[in-house]
């Protein structure tokens, strides 16, 4: 179909003013309130309690997005799971005939006792003369004041957009205006309602998902409290999130469950661990984010948090570990690892929260960022498949502008073309994204081989061009990371050269 679409693939041997959505997270779960069919999206802790409700003892995403918003996370998507029997509370208005018959309902925009539980609407007389008011409180507080309302369809098409409520005319056969509804001379609470939570599944959790289409950007995604080996509809939770990210150029955090061993932990990643693992990462252990005492909590949003400071600072590349993933308000872990036991897991690529010692203190950090590729030769860390990501999403903006060009003979579209993508790419280069070759006969690195595109005629070949489809090659060469630092202390005799 018309359009820009970029891929990627691995080759191999030798050969910041970025997206800031690169950063925003992805999750799904049961939520107390929100869209049970679409998204819903928060840039604070506060908006997701507005939106979503508060904490819950039956969902695990208020908890997450509070450490994910705690360590740098800006903004974040929900997909809220309900149960198929899941229902909306209400109530309803009559009108002013003097036999009165209902002329509106109130439904709560999303399902859910929580309407019931926290909502009131009240009908009070208009501003102008002649008109009605509708009020919407919550927990006694006026969210929604729709003001000089005249008929029944005016109050649906004032709430259609309503966060809160949505409002359905009942076609009174009263004339108007005594069809306007009755005025209230209290706020009359809503009734009824419920999420249906003891009906839904891992299944249907994983299948939420399928509402963040490949459109909405590049990011992370997690399942937060869904163990990676949580058995679903033809898979687990962990394949779910692991396939969702490679179709829809995301980086996937997956987490066991609690009470995970050592061992455990490492004969998960050996189920996890393929060829569609470059996108993916295993965390291990769940933390105790809340002092001494406090429940424990499943790592990904704190993951999802450092990630996102460290693509805001440094970019898609950057990686959150080390003194970047430190976590202040981590007071423990389940598992306290011993250096070696950091060593084991970081070699079966799990990657893990520890505590370090530096300069006299202790502190908290994410001390691993493996991908769960089989190919470790290109991507041993998931920066590589973020800034892929990242790539993929930001050429296929870039390059939208030459759809449906001329394919012109003096070659003007492939020089703009290259032009644009060169742009990107040099500026990821001198942010220290991209590396030139390090020849290792000279030890010396070979300026201008960091990147390469080409838009010529060996690309556009003319069975090309007859296909009405222009072609880029892009080649890219990530930047390493300091991993491991080894240094290598040599006692020398006092009169021998050092």
């Amino acid at each position: 179909m018309p359009g820009v679409t970029v891929d990627t693939s691995t080759r191999p041997g030798p050969g910041s003013s970025f997206a800031p959505d690169s950063g925003q997270y992805f999750v799904a779960g049961m939520t107390e309130r929100g869209s049970a069919t679409g998204y819903e999206v928060v840039t604070s802790l506060g908006e997701y309690v507005d939106k979503c409700g508060g904490e819950t003892t039956f969902g695990f995403l208020y908890g997450d997005l509070k450490r994910f918003f705690a360590k740098g996370g800006s903004r974040a998507l929900i997909a809220r799971a309900v149960g198929p029997a899941a229902s909306v509370g209400t109530n309803t208005s009559v009108d002013r005939a003097g036999a009165p018959v209902a002329t509106l309902r109130y439904d709560a925009a999303n399902p859910g006792a929580w309407a019931a539980t926290h909502m009131t609407r009240q009908v009070l007389a208009g501003s102008n003369t002649g008109t009605f008011k509708v009020v919407i409180a919550y927990d006694g507080a006026i969210v929604e004041s729709k003001d000089n309302l005249v008929t029944p369809a005016d109050a649906v098409t004032a709430f259609a957009t309503s966060p809160y409520a949505r409002v359905t005319n009942l076609s009174s056969v009263t004339a108007a205006p005594a069809n306007q509804p009755a005025i209230d001379g209290a706020p009359v609470a809503f009734t009824g309602g419920a999420d249906d939570r003891a009906s839904v599944t891992a299944t249907m959790v994983a299948a939420a998902l399928g509402r963040f289409p490949k459109d909405l950007g590049p990011g992370a995604v997690a399942i937060p409290g869904y163990a990676a080996d949580v058995a679903i509809t033809g898979g687990t939770i962990g394949q779910a999130l692991k396939d969702h990210a490679n179709a829809n150029r995301r980086d996937a955090g997956l987490a066991p469950a609690k009470g995970t061993s050592i061992s455990a932990v490492q004969a998960l990643s050996d189920t996890l661990d393929g060829a569609d693992g470059s996108g993916s990462i295993l965390l291990y252990p769940w933390v105790e984010a809340n002092g001494p005492g406090s429940p424990l909590v499943s790592p990904e949003g704190i993951w999802a948090g450092l990630r996102a400071t460290a693509h805001r600072l440094v970019g898609p590349w950057g990686v959150p570990a080390g003194e970047a993933g430190e976590v202040d308000f981590i007071s423990g872990l389940e598992v306290e690892l011993t250096r070696a036991q950091a060593d084991q897991l970081d070699a079966a690529k799990v990657s893990v929260f520890r505590k370090i010692r530096q300069n006299g203190s202790n502190s908290y950090r994410l001390y691993g960022y493996r991908s769960l590729s089989t190919d470790v030769d290109n991507y041993p860390l998931l920066k590589t498949r973020s800034l892929l990501n990242y790539l993929e999403a930001a050429l296929e903006n870039d390059l939208e502008t030459y759809v449906f060009q001329t394919i012109d003979s003096r070659g003007f579209l492939a020089v703009e073309a290259a032009a644009r993508i060169t742009t990107r790419l040099e500026a990821i280069y001198r942010a220290g994204g991209l590396s030139d070759y390090l020849d290792p006969a000279t030890s010396t690195y070979v300026p201008g081989t960091a990147y390469r595109v080409d838009t010529g005629p060996a690309v556009n070949t003319p069975d090309v061009r007859g296909r009405n489809e222009f072609d880029a090659y892009v080649g890219v060469r990530d930047s390493a990371v300091a991993a491991e630092l080894k240094v290598h202390i040599a006692k020398v005799a006092l009169a021998a050269a050092v």
